[in-house]
């Protein structure tokens, strides 16, 4: 007897039918039963989590039967919350919880999810076409939600850490293109005496996001210093089947910055000026027909505000035209996603030795390291470009 009791874990000992382990935990006496040693300590450790949960649950004024739709809207609104720029961010963030996560497993505790529940809501939503990338921004708050949780020990795991996330491979490639200089140029010259002519003229000698672009304001320019202030980003969300769009600041500091009028060979204020007699002119032509209310800078031919739909919209006309032969004008085109514009610039950066940190505040970019990656892949493109050039040992040049 006593050789098997000094094995045992602290607090379990050998009785009669069994064994019993013993614990007091937060005040509260833990004493279970159970023939197999096994069984026994997987219940105990449950209910000593159990215990603590209570507690840490009892301090913020809620209980084990709480369910995810509770909990979330305190881990937001006294956490989450901390860290976003405006109430605008914050109410984007919570649709897109609420129409995803919340529909499915909102109502169960916190307790009771698992992995599982987790995966057949992501399953559930992939085949009710939820787009990908709200499953992705919806899942980022769950898995934050949960983790606090697990920090304060109201749960052992994250049942998140065991999901399969869903990939967009088409939407992947697409922003991971970008347009070389002559594609850029190309592009630009068919988009001559278009409507959106100054928009993408302004996007390519930039970088700035789709958002960004269809959230500048006219207070955000200062002709007289030269600057272009980004303080503001075009959110498009859908409730209840109405399409809503609203310019929010930006959901992280980093966004927020200056940008020069002189952009290499492009002069931000021409192209400001060119945008502001045209979108003058359109309003005294629509006048009450004028139907945006803020002072975007960039607009649709009804003064609507330029989101991210119209300006892909935009681009794959062009390159329908292109593909049909309309513009009978020789060279190629990829097909591409707005969002390569922006990698387009960062390219160009790469390409004319822009000091890599320099590109990291033009760009606005979170961290240093996404810069850096795309300084990286242009160094390496333009390596292999000059290896091509070695001749073999007859002249001629090397195939690879």
């Amino acid at each position: 007897m006593k050789k098997e009791e000094n094995v045992l874990p602290k607090g379990v000992r050998f009785i009669r039918n069994g064994y019993e382990a013993r614990k007091t935990v937060n005040g509260v006496a833990i004493c279970m039963r159970d023939k197999d040693l096994g069984q026994l300590l997987k219940k105990f450790e449950q209910r000593i989590h159990e215990v603590q949960a209570q507690e840490s649950m009892n301090a913020i004024g809620l209980s084990t039967k709480t369910t995810l739709n509770d909990f979330f809207d305190y881990w937001f609104d006294t956490a989450k919350v901390l860290e976003l720029k405006g109430e605008g961010s914050a109410k984007v963030l919570k649709r897109k919880f609420q129409r995803t996560f919340s529909f499915y497993i909102g109502y169960k505790t916190v307790h009771s999810i698992l992995p599982i529940d987790v995966q057949a809501a992501i399953n559930a939503m992939k085949t009710s076409n939820v787009g990908i990338s709200t499953i992705l921004d919806a899942f980022s708050l769950l898995r934050q939600c949960f983790d606090f949780a697990k920090a304060n020990r109201i749960i052992p795991s994250n049942p998140c850490e065991a999901v399969i996330l869903p990939k967009n491979y088409a939407e992947a490639s697409e922003e991971s293109i970008f347009l070389t200089e002559e594609e850029e140029k190309l592009f630009l010259s068919l988009e001559k005496h278009c409507w959106y002519e100054e928009l993408f003229q302004f996007m390519f000698a930039t970088g700035v996001r789709v958002g960004e672009v269809g959230g500048l304001l006219w207070s955000d320019i200062d002709f007289e210093k030269r600057l272009v202030h980004i303080r503001h980003n075009l959110e498009c969300t859908y409730v209840e089947g109405r399409k809503i769009q609203q310019i929010y600041t930006p959901k992280t500091g980093y966004s927020i910055r200056d940008l020069p009028f002189d952009m290499g060979a492009w002069d931000l204020g021409e192209i400001l000026e060119r945008q502001k007699y045209k979108t003058d002119t359109l309003r005294k032509t629509l006048g009450t027909r004028w139907r945006d209310s803020e002072d975007v800078i960039f607009v649709t031919t009804m003064g609507s505000k330029c989101s991210r739909y119209i300006v892909a919209s935009e681009i794959k006309r062009v390159l329908r035209r292109f593909k049909n032969g309309e513009y009978n004008v020789s060279g190629t085109l990829p097909n591409f996603h707005p969002h390569s514009i922006r990698h387009s610039f960062a390219t160009r950066c790469a390409e004319k030795g822009v000091d890599v940190k320099v590109a990291y505040k033009l760009l606005g970019h979170s961290s240093i390291t996404i810069t850096m990656e795309i300084y990286q892949h242009v160094t390496d493109r333009l390596k292999s470009d000059e290896i091509k050039k070695l001749g073999k040992s007859d002249g001629t040049q090397t195939k690879v």
